[in-house]
């Protein structure tokens, strides 16, 4: 089973210029790219180490 969210999207003035020749019908899926900062190389790999050790000590 997929998970699905619901988002509002407001694109800015360069976006809608190149998004107002897209024809969307509602229900059709999308994919949304979220921009939260800038992450080192290492921090991809790192992640599910750093994620298993973060509950490890937890009592």
């Amino acid at each position: 089973m997929r998970d699905l969210s619901k988002a509002r999207v407001k694109l800015n003035d360069q976006q809608s210029g190149e998004a107002a020749d897209l024809k969307l019908d509602p229900g059709q899926p999308a994919d949304l790219f979220v921009n939260t900062g800038e992450r080192a190389v290492i921090a991809y790999p790192a992640q599910p180490v750093s994620d298993s050790l973060t509950g490890t000590f937890i009592e």
